[in-house]
């Protein structure tokens, strides 16, 4: 048994030193490769070289009976080889290769000169004319080739581009159309947040107009049925107490109107605002008689919109400027237009009691007071059931004014229409 494993073990040994030299024989037959192996660039002048030592063969045997004359026939076919392998460079040089060829190799091979008149350098001027045009032709079929399989990878990238931006965008009409759904349910519960708001306030003012009738209604009873008994000073809190309740009375009165604004059906139609303006003064005239006011209302305002509701807008802004000349003895109201952006913008202007610019924020806003009451009478509902119009007709409303210089209130009807 020992005798066996050394004799295997001398085997494996023997194995393994012969797989050593050939493994050192690869790599010295690789290194030697390697040294001889013809750079990538040099490659197609071999292969040219090649190709016309086959064809110079070709002529020795077995194509010698085809004589001197057809020595061409050999030669083109292995320079169309040299031209599509190698390009432009590499057919001339097969083209000038089969000429040397013509010209010294065979003869000697073949034993008789193959150039032997004029008409056979003739040939071989064709032959090399018909080689160099060939050979560019191919190289410019390369070309076209080349730039073609570019073009191809590049329209190939933009297509791939193309795809990934057409999937962003779809993705992005997804997150917008999934936005706009969001949005829309928000719209949705919102307005009907704000009808069932409007609802219910219309309902509480609606209700406490008894309560305040009732007040009134008693403290004048008192009045009348107990002035006797009554001191000064119970007639006197009586009388602030009727003054409240009327006060609050027509609060009420002005937050039913505003809630009306935005409940009630719109209905559009050309509305004159000059007509619309000369009524509401003609009231105004009517309420103060003793009054001597100056009035301008421009001819010809037209305007798009609700009748009722610009009926309201003029009434409320005339109306400002009738209460807020009541201190001036050549007080002076005008009504009008200026063009601007393409349409009109209609305005309001007076020479009364004015505001400070600095509080034109509060001027829209509901219960918002510039003067004290004790000056002018109101309840500061008016502008903003003025700005609640406006807005359902798609336009803007805007004051200006400078304190006992007088006041200016602009608006406009649907602004994006005009705009566009």
């Amino acid at each position: 048994l020992d005798r066996r494993v050394q004799a295997r073990t001398a085997q494996l040994t023997e194995a393994n030193q012969s797989l050593a030299r050939a493994k050192g024989a690869a790599e010295a037959a690789h290194r030697q490769l390697r040294s001889v192996v013809v750079p990538v660039a040099w490659q197609r002048f071999v292969v040219t070289m090649v190709v016309i030592a086959i064809a110079v063969a070709l002529r020795r045997w077995p194509l010698h009976s085809l004589g001197a004359r057809l020595c061409w026939l050999t030669f083109y076919p292995a320079v169309v080889i040299a031209a599509f392998y190698g390009g432009f460079a590499a057919g001339l040089l097969g083209t000038l290769l089969s000429c040397l060829a013509a010209l010294f190799v065979l003869p000697v091979l073949v034993g008789q000169p193959f150039l032997r008149d004029s008409a056979d350098y003739l040939g071989m001027g064709v032959f090399a004319a018909t080689c160099a045009m060939i050979s560019a032709v191919v190289h410019v079929m390369h070309r076209v080739r080349a730039r073609a399989s570019k073009a191809n990878d590049q329209l190939e990238a933009s297509n791939r581009e193309l795809e990934t931006e057409v999937s962003r965008r779809r993705e992005v009409e997804l997150e917008i159309r999934r936005l706009n759904e969001k949005l829309e349910r928000g719209v949705t519960e919102l307005a009907a947040a704000n009808r069932e708001l409007e609802s219910f306030s219309y309902s509480v003012a609606h209700d406490l107009r008894a309560p305040l009738r009732s007040i009134d209604g008693f403290s004048q009873a008192l009045i009348e049925d107990h002035a006797e008994t009554l001191d000064s000073d119970a007639k006197k809190y009586l009388s602030f107490v009727r003054e409240s309740a009327q006060q609050m009375a027509r609060l009420i009165d002005d937050l039913l109107a505003l809630s009306r604004v935005t409940r009630g059906d719109f209905h559009r139609d050309r509305v004159d605002l000059s007509t619309l303006a000369r009524e509401a003064i003609t009231r105004l005239r009517n309420s103060q008689p003793e009054r001597r006011v100056d009035v301008v209302i421009q001819e010809g305002l037209a305007g798009a919109g609700d009748p009722r509701l610009l009926r309201v807008v003029l009434d409320n802004l005339l109306g400002n400027a009738w209460k807020f000349t009541g201190k001036r003895a050549d007080a002076r109201i005008e009504l009008g237009a200026i063009p601007k952006d393409g349409g009109p913008v209609y305005f309001v202007r007076d020479n009364g009691a004015g505001f400070d610019m600095t509080f034109a924020n509060k001027l829209f806003g509901v219960f918002q007071r510039l003067h004290a009451a004790s000056e002018f009478e109101g309840t500061g509902v008016g502008l903003a059931t003025v700005q609640r119009i406006v807005n359902r007709h798609q336009g803007r409303v805007w004051g200006e004014g400078q304190v006992d210089r007088g006041a200016t209130f602009y608006f406009t009807l649907f602004a994006e229409e005009r705009a566009a």
